[in-house]
Formats: structure tokens, C-alpha cells, sequence
């Protein structure tokens, strides 16, 4: 199930801790994800530890697909990537931990939020790169946003 493939008209990105920069862009790396339009995300230099952006999405169907996948190009390896799904209200919400293992090449990563409050609605999509350290001007990219 395909949450977001940044491919028709772009989401409307809301960002925090000093991230400045969120933008649909032409994917800069065809190898290994062939899409047209990907996210950049530069963690502007001296944003905060927890800084991040998020998208409002249509409900998100938690009680049928338990992994959210996305395809990251990162500059760098051994980077925390956060996914968090929020709903209505501050109880619902999940973050799942992944790492980028690949410098420079497209990657799939998987998130699997088992234990997710299924009765919520999860509308929103946080995604937060090289979590827990400052920024640094790094860009990163993200794409192809599916539930499995």
C-alpha cells in the first residue's frame, strides 16, 4: 500500500528544531530508485538533535500492514532514521528506529511498528535523519513511502 511516492502533487511539509530546508525535488540518482521526484532534507547546520519534518497523510491502515518502508539515499552510514506516525492526539503516537547501512546508494529501510495502537487514526508521517545529533548542513533523500 503506497503512502507516498512524491510523484503527483507534493505534500505540504511542516517543519521543526530549526530544519530549514523540505522540498519535492528530480531525484538525483536513478540507480536504484527509478522514480522522478524524490524528498530532500538538509539538516541545516546547528539545527537541533530531534529536528525533522512531517506530512499529513490520509489514515493510515495500521490494523492491516504492520511494516512502513522507505527508500533513503544518505550520504553518510550508520545514521539513525526515525519514522513516527502520529494521530489525533499526543497518546498516539509510534517512533521505530532504523539505520542506514549503504553510503550513497538507495536503500530500503524498514520500520515495523507491531504494537501500534490500532483503534487510532495515524494521519501524520514524521521523518526525522541522523536523529539525535546536531545538524550539518548534510542533504539527504527519502522516497517511496509503503505500508506492507
Amino acid at each position: 500500500m503506497i503512502i507516498e511516492n512524491f510523484e503527483g502533487t507534493a505534500p505540504e511539509f511542516t517543519t521543526f528544531g530549526n530544519m530549514a530546508n523540505v522540498e519535492v525535488v528530480a531525484n538525483p540518482k536513478k540507480v536504484g530508485n527509478t522514480t522522478a521526484k524524490v524528498v530532500k532534507m538538509v539538516r541545516t547546520k546547528g539545527c537541533e538533535t530531534w529536528a525533522g519534518a512531517f506530512f499529513t497523510s490520509e489514515s493510515l491502515d495500521m490494523k492491516s500492514h504492520k511494516v512502513l518502508k522507505l527508500k533513503a539515499l544518505s550520504p553518510k552510514t550508520g545514521i539513525v532514521v526515525k519514522v513516527k506516525l502520529e494521530g489525533a492526539t499526543s497518546n498516539e503516537a509510534k517512533e521505530v528506529d532504523a539505520r542506514i547501512t549503504k553510503k550513497n546508494t538507495w536503500e530500503e529501510l524498514s520500520f515495523d511498528f507491531t504494537g501500534i495502537d490500532t483503534s487510532a487514526k495515524y494521519t501524520k508521517v514524521v521523518v526525522f535523519f541522523d536523529f539525535g545529533e546536531k545538524g550539518d548542513d548534510t542533504t539527504y533523500y527519502y522516497d517511496e513511502i509503503t505500508l506492507n
